[in-house]
């Protein structure tokens, strides 16, 4: 049952697609921060990038249809249709200042695509540990597995069958890469864990990826938009990534995402790694940092 704690912040936006969730938080600025979910990812787990950004600027976080406490869309959950279900909400929700667009991991390929359709608005584009459309050829390896998307439909079931919460292979709350997340948060995540469309849109969005990973390459680069790049490259908890040809590969595939513009930058920030980059506080406060500075450099008012 649900109860008052377990709540999201913000607001439902109906949308043409689906009804979808929007938080706004921060003082009203000229320019206003957007932040764009990982794969798989909602917006709990941004909560402390959040809070420290919205010390000094206005911040919108969503969760994509089928995440968080968004309806399910029946668009194909790759870049194109994400893209434009964005725009969908921006207009609808009347959001109509600059946006700085902060993009994890997938959303990348996501922002590539949504920057050729909503390029006059976008002040700056700043990428945490983003995918690279080339990185299953250049790692050698798919990015997810199909073992992974077996046990994402198993754990779909088991949600369905309401025992997401007793058995889930995907989510504890001890888990290191979620664990420093403030209490709120954890409770938020536990509860989304434990539905069906978590795991069934999560599958979609990783099935997905090489289709992405297509769309995002057949349209232009970020040209002179001010861009950053965040890396974390601490895979200790996730496997090859942690041995050093691997972690030079990927260290390279970052290095060429910043080259997407011509005003291209590149951070890493070593203990981080790609989730803890902002799920541990002090990580997210670098990291926040690093965005607010980036901004001021590039003569942003805030």
């Amino acid at each position: 049952m649900l109860t008052q704690k377990i709540l999201p912040p913000g607001f439902k936006i109906i949308t043409p697609d689906a009804m979808l969730h929007l938080n706004r938080s921060g003082p009203k600025t000229d320019v206003s921060v957007l932040i764009e979910a990982g794969a798989t990812c909602s917006t709990p787990y941004y909560t402390y990038l959040e809070r420290e950004l919205a010390k000094q600027v206005q911040v919108y976080s969503y969760d994509r249809a089928g995440l968080g406490w968004s309806e399910c869309s029946k668009n194909p959950r790759d870049a194109k249709s994400i893209a434009k279900e964005l725009c969908n909400l921006l207009e609808i929700s009347g959001i109509n200042e600059p946006l700085v667009l902060v993009g994890h991991s997938i959303a990348s390929l996501y922002l590539r695509v949504f920057s050729n359709i909503f390029n006059k608005r976008i002040a700056a584009i700043i990428l945490l540990d983003p995918s690279n459309p080339n990185q299953e050829k250049v790692l050698g390896y798919p990015t997810h597995t199909p073992e992974v998307r077996r046990v994402y439909r198993k754990t779909q079931w088991l949600a369905h069958l309401g025992l997401a919460g007793l058995i889930n292979p995907l989510f504890t709350l001890d888990n290191p890469k979620i664990s420093s997340l403030p209490e709120e948060s954890k409770q938020q995540l536990s509860w989304i864990h434990k539905q069906a469309k978590t795991y069934i849109t999560s599958e979609a969005e990783i099935a997905q990826f090489e289709n992405s990973a297509k769309q995002a390459l057949a349209v232009d680069d970020f040209g002179d938009l001010p861009l950053k790049v965040i890396t974390g490259p601490d895979r200790t908890h996730d496997g090859d990534e942690n041995l050093p040809i691997q972690r030079k590969r990927w260290m390279d595939l970052q290095t060429d995402v910043a080259g997407w513009s011509s005003c291209g930058e590149h951070t890493v920030i070593e203990e981080a790694g790609h989730m803890t980059l902002f799920t541990e506080k002090r990580h997210a406060q670098r990291v926040a940092k690093e965005i607010l500075e980036f901004c001021k450099k590039h003569g942003f008012n805030l």
